[in-house]
């Protein structure tokens, strides 16, 4: 399918069966541009015998998809990274919702280790009937002047 441009969103609510879901992804998911989504919805196929599903049933596209967890966002971690292809550089993140997997597209290159959010977290001592009990505060305090 050379002709597809990059897009920001695929939503796969197309074939329903476990080998559609599957080739679906493996076809499409090169598709979508750094920073965009691919989706798949009517995940409950996964579990539905009627479209090849099953609970925990090999190779259907809710297992497919766990094991990208590994594949794709932690291949740095075992196998020293050999496991590493165009899944493993492009995915950021996979989410899981009622009937839907969300993948996000990003660059993800080897040892990048992506962070979102701040190291940084605001903490607010106990208190008792709203007074800061000094005795905790001040072991708050030395522990955080030890910090770096």
């Amino acid at each position: 399918m050379p002709n597809i441009p990059k897009l920001d969103i695929i939503l796969d609510d197309g074939g329903h069966t476990m080998e559609q879901q599957i080739v679906t992804f493996e076809e499409m998911y090169k598709h979508v541009k750094l920073g965009g989504i691919y989706m798949v919805e009517d995940c409950a196929t996964s579990y539905d015998p009627n479209y090849g599903g099953g609970f925990m049933k090999p190779n259907t596209w809710i297992e497919y998809s766990k094991k990208l967890i590994d594949s794709a966002l932690n291949a740095d971690y075992y196998n020293n990274g050999g496991n590493r292809n165009n899944v493993t550089e492009s995915t950021m993140s996979i989410a899981y919702f009622d009937q839907m997997v969300v993948f996000e597209k990003g660059n993800h290159t080897r040892g990048s280790h992506p962070e979102r959010g701040s190291s940084q977290m605001d903490l607010l001592p106990p208190t008792k009937d709203g007074v800061v009990d000094g005795e905790v505060l001040k072991t708050l305090q030395k522990h955080y002047n030890k910090l770096p």
